[in-house]
């Protein structure tokens, strides 16, 4: 008959539960170590530099996969002269692909692991409830692009976020409008809506300038209006037509950028608003979710050198004004897509542009239909094109690939940075 001995039943037992005590305290060990590299220590550019290195090793791992699949799937049953074809222009695509797929990778993991997954990736939120008690002191001008616009629909969304504003903040903010359109009776019904929205608002709160040629289209209008009648300002809200944002949002951006002096461009990502078609609204859902991951990734290893996006952005007045003068193409002609330009040229003179990866509060208009977002990416493809003169200029640093790499890497593919132009200083 076996006898069984009651210590060793009892020890057996023993190991049995505590097994999975062991796994749990393993996976608590390890998520500690992940929310350690999300949150970062020691100097900023040593934190960077491990985030750029795990990035790294992420995306060439997802882009080696990606091309063994390809191949097993592509090679079955022989090669044809297609076949080989498309294994080539997959292998073109696999970088930025794994890129991609490793970025937003790096923003699911803040999102799920980080106590506050904004404050992760942009340090001046880390003391939130400080910041919010910040009074403002910044004068911000809230500067509205318009070229042949309907004054009648633009114009009281920004009246009632400049009344929002001025509720709690007298006297720091002002409504700027940077028209480009031209003379004719358009020019006279935007100046009449102009002047009628000034006969109700308190003086001084509104500014309006119309240029009669467009010279340096967008980011010309910008320039110019920064250079000639923004002296009594600290901060420019640049907007679209478009645009919405929430008295909230822009406070706290205006708080963001007074707790960091080398702060030149802050925006929060942007999410659609006013989808009159299905299309819209699901090119909108698709975009809000996947931007807020990808924005999350891309400023937790990019730090202080993110992108700028044109609008919906608060700018440091002087900064912009001083370090993002945009360079002429070399057959004399204007760059259509200014906004990487800008801050690589801010990058190089050592400000910072950094992203809020929140949606809330941002709003732009999405494309109605599959043809008209066609013809946004074909014109901002035209505007991508002529990144390429810029790396020919004497004075383009071409040869900092790390400098290049992160440029391209700072949105959509359809955005993509060859806009890597650095000046030598």
């Amino acid at each position: 008959m076996r006898r069984h001995n009651g210590a060793g039943d009892r020890s057996r037992g023993e190991r049995h539960r505590s097994a999975p005590t062991a796994v749990v305290r393993h996976f608590d060990s390890f998520r500690a170590g992940v929310r350690l590299l999300i949150r970062g220590a020691g100097p900023p550019m040593l934190r960077l530099g491990r985030r750029r290195m795990v990035l790294a090793l992420l995306a060439g791992s997802v882009t080696l996969g990606f091309l063994v699949l390809a191949w097993q799937v592509l090679a079955g049953g022989g090669w044809t002269v297609w076949e080989a074809l498309i294994l080539v222009c997959l292998a073109a695509n696999a970088p930025w692909l794994g890129l991609s797929a490793a970025t937003g990778l790096v923003g699911l993991g803040v999102r799920l692991l980080a106590a506050d997954p904004t404050a992760a990736v942009l340090p001046a939120l880390r003391h939130r409830g400080d910041l919010d008690a910040t009074p403002i002191r910044m004068r911000t001008l809230l500067a509205v692009c318009v070229r042949l616009e309907d004054m009648t629909s633009v114009l009281p969304t920004f009246a009632r976020l400049l009344r929002e504003l001025q509720a709690t903040d007298e006297g720091r903010f002002a409504l700027g409008v940077l028209s480009d359109t031209p003379d004719g009776s358009a020019a006279e019904a935007e100046a009449e809506a102009v002047a009628a929205l000034a006969a109700r608002l308190p003086p001084g709160t509104m500014l309006y300038r119309r240029r009669a040629t467009n010279i340096g289209f967008k980011a010309g209008n910008l320039m110019d209006f920064l250079d000639r009648h923004v002296e009594e300002f600290d901060l420019a809200l640049v907007l679209d037509a478009d645009s919405t944002m929430a008295a909230g949002t822009v406070r706290r951006l205006v708080r963001v950028m007074q707790t960091d002096p080398r702060l030149a461009i802050l925006q929060p990502t942007i999410a659609g608003a006013g989808a009159e078609t299905c299309f819209a609204q699901l090119f909108g859902f698709g975009h809000r979710h996947g931007t807020r991951l990808w924005a999350t990734g891309q400023a937790w290893w990019q730090g202080s050198e993110g992108p700028y996006w044109g609008h919906n952005a608060l700018l440091r007045v002087g900064a912009f004004r001083r370090d993002a003068r945009l360079p002429l193409l070399p057959d004399g002609s204007h760059i259509l897509s200014h906004d990487h330009v800008e801050a690589a040229l801010l990058h190089a003179a050592g400000w910072a542009v950094r992203v809020l990866p929140e949606d809330a509060g941002s709003f732009e208009r999405h494309p109605p239909d599959l043809l008209a977002l066609f013809g946004r990416d074909l014109r901002w493809a035209a505007g991508n094109m002529q990144y390429w003169h810029l790396l020919r200029r004497k004075d383009s640093a071409a040869s900092d690939a790390s400098r290049w790499c992160r440029h391209f890497c700072t949105t959509r593919w359809r955005r993509s940075g060859f806009a890597c132009c650095r000046r030598r200083r």
